[in-house]
């Protein structure tokens, strides 16, 4: 295969990624705003994070979402002053802090958790199981590379 064809294919994939991240991104700030829920997408996936890993700090938030630290603070602290989150010093390192959902937060996921599912369905509904896990797949890949 010549190199510039070469070349091609992986620009046409670098971009494919990247305007499918983005697209999706937009579809969930769309559906949060329609739904009069004040989050974007980046902080459903911190609230996400949280509710899953209770007690998770915010350096393992940001090597998970792959995001630097600094971005995933401002993030936080949008999230706490929403009342979404608390933190919580670490009692076996006192520099270290934990995050945890509030009650508000929980019932925030609870709320997302029932659309979140559909909304997912509907924008990958033209693509069969089999392939979302062969994309997953070859990314997991790439990711592994790296």
């Amino acid at each position: 295969m010549p190199k510039s064809r070469k070349t091609n294919i992986y620009k046409s994939l670098f971009l494919s990624i990247e305007k499918s991240r983005k697209l999706i991104k937009e579809r969930f700030n769309h559906i949060f705003l329609r739904s009069d829920i004040n989050i974007t997408f980046d902080q459903w996936l911190i609230l996400v994070e949280i509710s899953e890993s209770r007690g998770t700090n915010q350096k393992s938030i940001a090597a998970y979402l792959c995001k630097e630290v600094a971005s995933i603070s401002r993030i936080l602290d949008k999230l706490q002053n929403k009342n979404l989150i608390i933190r919580k010093p670490n009692p076996e390192n006192q520099r270290e802090i934990n995050l945890f959902l509030t009650h508000e937060g929980l019932e925030l996921i609870e709320k997302i958790e029932g659309f979140d599912s559909r909304e997912i369905k509907t924008l990958f509904s033209s693509i069969y199981e089999q392939e979302l896990n062969l994309i997953v797949d070859v990314l997991k890949r790439v990711n592994d590379k790296t």
